[in-house]
């Protein structure tokens, strides 16, 4: 059974206001769902800027969970004694698999409701309980493996999916391509500039691959170029000019053996492809 103090009940309102006041540096936003009752909350958090050699870099806010509910909004109403608002109460009688109870089933439960010197302790606002109809099964389990698609998947389904599909700058959906330490893996034939490497480092692929070497959206700032520097006997080195976001640099690569690969302008990205024969 909820309860609260009398001390607390006396700061209330002065915790009222503290609970709407948003963190730094972001703001609580929502996400609208299928339904107008159906508001998914997340924090969008402000970057600062990247400084760079020729510039500043602007980088976008991004969105991530946020699980305070109604609170840290400035717009929306706190009210302690209440409580929060039953988000999910339409959607359960929707269903009519439930039922609502006139008050607690357990006879501990109805005593202590009957006993006055615990009035003092209970919020002013009790909901009743409820519980499933006779022979329903009412978890959200048993929805999804009758092909049921509730409000409340929806909800997880957007918040989980934290607005990945409306990101329109496609460089926070970038991850660095990791280190195999020599284990065996897939062929990666196309190198490109990547921060300050070329990615994938030192694929392995076959003779007559055409290595594709693409300038991101990283590279507006900072341009690149790529030099083939060495390769088996007979390979013609080749450069590219340097460029920035956009450009595309493609080498076929016949003969097996190794192949070095560098960008002049910085000589810290640097890879070597292995052409199996």
């Amino acid at each position: 059974m909820a309860t609260i103090s009398d001390d607390v009940l006396k700061k209330a309102e002065t915790l009222q206001d503290e609970a709407r006041r948003p963190f730094p540096a972001s703001r609580k936003i929502h996400v609208q769902g299928s339904r107008a009752d159906l508001r998914v909350g997340m924090r969008e958090v402000t970057q600062d800027d990247t400084p760079g050699t020729f510039g500043v870099e602007k980088n976008p806010p991004i969105t991530i969970y946020d699980t305070s509910g109604p609170y840290t909004d400035p717009d929306a109403p706190i009210d302690l004694h209440a409580g929060l608002a039953p988000v999910r109460q339409a959607w359960i009688e929707e269903r009519a698999d439930s039922e609502g109870l006139d008050g607690p089933t357990s006879e501990y439960g109805r005593k202590r409701l009957r006993d006055p010197e615990l009035a003092r302790l209970r919020f002013p606002r009790q909901r009743p309980p409820r519980r499933a109809r006779d022979g329903v099964n009412v978890t959200q389990m048993h929805y999804a493996r009758r092909g049921m698609v509730t409000p409340e998947m929806e909800y997880v389904a957007i918040r989980e999916n934290q607005r990945i599909d409306e990101l329109e700058d496609q460089r926070l959906l970038r991850r660095h391509p990791g280190q195999a330490f020599g284990a065996p893996g897939d062929p990666a034939p196309a190198g490109q500039p990547h921060g300050s490497a070329l990615a994938p480092p030192n694929p392995t692929t076959q003779p007559g691959t055409v290595v594709e070497g693409v300038w991101p959206a990283s590279a507006s700032i900072v341009g690149h170029d790529v030099k083939l520097t060495s390769g088996p006997k007979g390979v013609r080195n080749g450069q590219s000019g340097p460029a920035s976001s956009g450009y595309r640099y493609k080498r076929t690569l016949k003969k097996p053996g190794k192949y070095t690969i560098i960008c002049t302008l910085h000589e810290e990205m640097k890879m070597t492809i292995k052409v199996s024969g």
